[in-house]
């Protein structure tokens, strides 16, 4: 940084209410009318804010600043358009250039109430429309709901990126063409996007309901089966004929998800991603979290849905809602036997011995299923009698309710994901198919408001003495656990070593790059033994770090290592080499070696001393590209012999051993180090054991 720039940030530093007040007058400027327009105030707001990092300013002061002075902006210019409303058309500049109202008054036709937030993040209109919008007499609770919500939307996105700016001013001459480049880029690729979006919806859409229209025509004209399908799907005429559509979209998409779920279940009980999604969730858990997922799957719990169902049952009943009632108790009680059924007969171990009886097996997910078949049929007796609006939140409530129990009983451990996967499929078609059924039978006029409130007054009494009840006993139930294997450390130098995982498995179960360490300390004397060869540990993940790799000519040793999942876990060790064949002697610099260290399921048992968990890791070689000259990417070499053996030159007396390959691996040798060998039992030194 030059001396200007320190003096600039001293003289900000020492009189930061200068600062403040700044922000205030500048955020404030942008909304009032004629002088918002000529004023750069974004510009001053982001260079203050690029101050933060560097102490002379302080983030939440600079935050309120910006929220105050927008929102008074707006709010005077609001008061100006109410108070004189003629008088100030008659006023320079808009007597001589009405089109400056006329343009505001588009904007404020077009987007009504919305404008006023719109408006905010659109500058040639940003500081007419809080005027027209007084002009026009608005309501004012309207206005100023919508105006302290754009304030606080608008002054992070003005700030926040300022401090970004000043974390990253060391890079920020390095990097500047590049980011502006990728932005455009962005920028064209959103454009595009957009433009898609709206030649679908000009050109499919119209398409889509004149080729629907035609196929209603055809099945009037002809009296077949299929053509009676059509007629009672496809008129135009009929109130439900969209949700129909939907429906049966939804029916057959999940039905033929469950197929593919259940296929692979029964080809194989182990799917392949599922252990590797449960270590990912298990190295998510914390207290907070636990408790917070134990409350969120009670509701899951026959419980609470049990009661739901009685009380809703019971409504419709005293409503004499035969037909709704009929419907509601055969949704709810199909759902429970289809789920003993596909458990008794496929009898899927759980993660872990949770439950005893039936419910001891995992696949399906119950409370997956009877959540979504309680919680979505309800909405769907519910969504019918209410506006489109309404709908809307209905159903983005019932989808994170139903959501969150799913994945609840993933982070809890009691589920693997297919279990998940598969019942919610399952549940979405039998929810699909019960709701085409039910709306072509024309059933009659709930009264929403009260249904919904019986539903919710049952959800709220029975989850909550549930909770009260049975957390205490839940949070021990799926408390995190760590299964961990013993072997004997002799059996392990032996043949044992060769159970734990040849390959890297990545979070959809697939093997990727060999497994060529198996470490048995301390992963920090594995870091300590690396440091004294030259190994680096890995930079850090942070903002500033992440603009390395727009840097041009990044060095590859500083560039932070991708965390790359082994079985669900992440990496507890990242470290790098300069790369042997770098543009110089061992300079590194289009290349590194990078190790990543994961823990195992496995641990060592060896006389009296506690079991010692055995760790295992990979070493590649990446190379550094930059295409288009924009970024730098890592990119992985084939082969795992050459840096395998640049790791054990690192070690201290470390055994190979190696593992039979088919003829066609042609990448590696199969040779593992295992590390630190222990001793043979009663051995008071290690002999390196493994050859």
């Amino acid at each position: 940084m030059s001396a200007t720039l320190y003096a600039f940030i001293d003289f900000v530093a020492a009189h930061r209410h200068w600062a403040y007040a700044l922000v205030f007058l500048v955020a404030m400027s942008e909304s009032l009318p004629v002088i918002g327009a000529v004023i750069p105030g974004s510009t001053a707001i982001i260079g203050i804010s690029a101050l933060v990092p560097s102490g002379a300013v302080d983030l939440v002061p600079l935050l309120l600043a910006a929220i105050a002075g927008a929102i008074a902006g707006d709010g005077f210019a609001f008061w100006l358009g109410y108070r004189y409303r003629e008088q100030i058309l008659r006023m320079w500049p808009f007597r001589r250039h009405p089109e400056i109202i006329t343009k505001g008054t588009e904007f404020f036709d077009r987007h009504g109430a919305k404008s006023v937030l719109l408006a905010r993040f659109t500058p040639p209109v940003r500081p007419f429309v809080p005027l027209v919008a007084g002009i026009l007499h608005m309501r004012m609770l309207r206005f100023y709901v919508a105006n302290v919500l754009s304030a606080l939307a608008w002054a992070p996105a003005h700030v926040l990126p300022g401090v970004l700016v000043g974390a990253s001013l060391a890079l920020a001459g390095a990097v500047a063409g590049r980011l502006a480049v990728l932005l455009v880029l962005l920028a064209g690729a959103l454009w595009a996007a957009v433009l898609l979006v709206r030649f679908g919806l000009r050109w499919g859409v119209p398409r889509l309901d004149t080729g629907l229209t035609r196929l209603w025509s055809w099945g009037i004209r002809h009296d077949t089966r299929l053509s009676r399908l059509l007629r009672a799907y496809l008129d135009p005429a009929q109130p439900e004929f969209k949700t129909l559509l939907l429906l049966t979209g939804v029916l057959v998409v999940a039905a033929i998800l469950f197929v593919a779920v259940l296929e692979a279940v029964v080809e194989s009980p182990s799917v392949a991603m599922d252990a590797a999604v449960y270590h990912f969730f298990q190295g998510l858990r914390t207290g907070w979290g636990d408790g917070i997922l134990v409350v969120v799957t009670e509701l899951g719990d026959a419980a609470v849905t049990l009661p739901v169902t009685a009380a809703v049952l019971l409504w419709l009943i005293w409503r004499r809602a035969w037909h709704a009632a009929a419907y509601w108790l055969g949704a709810i009680a199909l759902a429970a036997a289809f789920t003993i059924a596909f458990k008794a007969g496929l009898q899927v171990p759980r993660p872990a011995d949770l439950y005893v009886g039936v419910s001891e097996y995992s696949f399906p997910s119950g409370h997956t299923i009877v959540s979504v078949t309680v919680y979505g049929f309800l909405a769907l007796l519910v969504a019918r009698e209410l506006g489109p609006r309404w709908r809307i939140v209905l159903a983005g409530g019932t989808a994170l309710l139903v959501t969150a129990i799913a994945l609840s009983r993933l982070y809890l451990g009691a589920h693997w994901l297919s279990d998940v996967a598969g019942g919610f499929a399952f549940a979405l078609a039998w929810l699909a198919l019960l709701g085409i059924a039910y709306i072509r039978h024309r059933p009659p006029q709930l009264g929403p408001r009260a249904l919904l409130g019986v539903a919710g007054l049952a959800l709220l009494v029975a989850g909550t003495t549930h909770v009260l009840q049975a957390y205490p006993a839940d949070v021990q139930r799926y408390a995190a656990r760590q299964d961990i294997r013993i072997i004997d450390a002799a059996d392990w130098r032996a043949t044992a070593w060769r159970s734990l995982p040849e390959r890297r498995l990545d979070l959809e179960g697939e093997a990727e790059e060999p497994l060529t360490l198996q470490w048995t300390d301390q992963p920090e004397i594995l870091k300590t033994q690396l440091e004294t060869a030259g190994w680096r540990d890995s930079t850090p993940w942070t903002l500033q770090n992440l603009l390395l790799w727009l840097a041009p000519g990044a060095d590859p040793l500083a560039l932070p290592v991708l965390p790359r999942l082994h079985d669900g876990r992440a990496p507890i060790l990242a470290m790098v080499h300069a790369a042997p064949s770098g543009n110089g002697p061992g300079n590194g610099r289009d290349g590194r070696v990078t190790l990543r260290l994961w823990a195992s399921d496995v641990a060592l048992a060896d006389g009296a001393a506690a079991p010692r968990p055995v760790w295992v890791g990979t070493v590649i070689e990446e190379r550094l590209r930059r295409p288009l000259g924009l970024l730098t990417l890592a990119m992985a070499r084939h082969g795992a012999d050459g840096p395998r053996d640049i790791l054990a030159a690192a070690l201290d007396r470390p055994a190979r051993v190696h593992r039979a390959l088919s003829d066609a691996e042609r990448t590696w040798d199969g040779a593992v180090i295992l590390a630190p060998v222990p001793p043979p039992r009663g051995s008071p030194t290690d002999k390196g054991g493994a050859s």
